[in-house]
């Protein structure tokens, strides 16, 4: 761990600063690094908290978390304050940061929601079948105990669902084209790696578009994979739902239009109070950054304003 940098940091400890919260949630931790920036800036501040909830789909990135960066973690937090720990996907975790919130301790408390959306260079690099500049299993699940692998699920779908797969998540241009070339591939036995794909997709993208095709089609297969829309839907859904005496603030960063058509709904109860973009000189430092969008919307209880 340790090779990715957190985006739009600098935003986020400027948004939580102002806040003040008495409650940290990060959903996607990842390797922890907004929450251990977050959590130092907070702790230099005086500023206290009563709970940091964490939580990622990744149970890798909670053990590399714990084992890498929790000890630093506590000294940034004071005698009181309760720390959560979990490995739970985005809908999960709303619904168990709920069960907290709604105890009668954090009654009117100031509360920061952080849910980062992209992939980490860590698990582009480290976790089987994320990344294609390594030859790994075609696997992509945050969760190796649930779900099935990429390969079994290609297995399993006809062209045209896989078609569309490519087609609605990876926003491939002529998808049916490839979805065949991969399914014949995963006929003859030759698609049981991350290896594998590539050389299909070399076989049937012209080189000027590649790169971008081959970034494309394992966001699409890794987004089935794992369901990721469908969580982020449910997550949005119970953010909306939400029936809690007290300020949330989400900052939640997003990277392309699939998630942004989902996040957006949220506005016809939550207040949108900005969105940012990463600074030229961010962007020229983490290239990864490029196409990150941090909104800011803000939940107040009901028959109150938004302050």
């Amino acid at each position: 761990m340790g090779i990715h940098k957190p985006v739009m940091l600098k935003e986020c400890l400027d948004i939580v600063l102002h806040e003040k919260p008495n409650v940290w949630a990060d959903l996607t931790l990842g390797s922890g690094g907004h929450t251990s920036e977050v959590l130092r800036e907070l702790r230099e501040k005086a500023i206290p908290l009563d709970l940091v909830f964490l939580s990622d789909a990744d149970p890798r990135a909670i053990e590399l978390f714990k084992k890498e960066k929790l000890s630093a973690i506590r000294e940034y937090l004071g005698p009181n304050t309760e720390l959560i720990i979990e490995n739970l996907w985005l809908s999960e975790a709303i619904s168990k940061l709920r069960e907290f919130l709604a105890e009668e301790r954090f009654l009117r408390k100031n509360v920061v929601i952080m849910v980062d959306l992209g992939i980490s260079l860590d698990q582009v690099e480290f976790r089987e079948g994320f990344g294609y500049k390594h030859d790994t299993p075609l696997d992509m699940r945050f969760n190796p105990t649930q779900g099935v692998p990429a390969s079994e699920l290609i297995g399993s779908l006809s062209i045209d669902h896989l078609s569309d797969i490519l087609k609605n998540y990876g926003e491939i241009r002529h998808p049916y084209k490839l979805a065949r070339a991969i399914k014949s591939a995963h006929s003859r036995g030759r698609l049981r790696t991350t290896g594998d794909l590539v050389k299909v997709l070399k076989a049937n993208v012209p080189e000027v578009i590649l790169k971008k095709t081959l970034h494309k089609v394992f966001q699409a297969l890794r987004i089935a994979v794992n369901d990721e829309l469908g969580d982020l839907k449910r997550f949005t859904e119970k953010l909306r739902d939400l029936e809690l005496d007290m300020q949330i603030t989400l900052l939640a960063l997003t990277y392309h239009s699939l998630e942004r058509r989902v996040i957006k709904p949220l506005r016809s109860k939550w207040r949108l109070l900005k969105k940012l973009r990463p600074t030229e000189e961010e962007i020229k430092e983490n290239p990864s950054s490029r196409s990150a969008i941090l909104y800011i919307f803000r939940y107040s209880p009901l028959g109150k304003t938004c302050r």
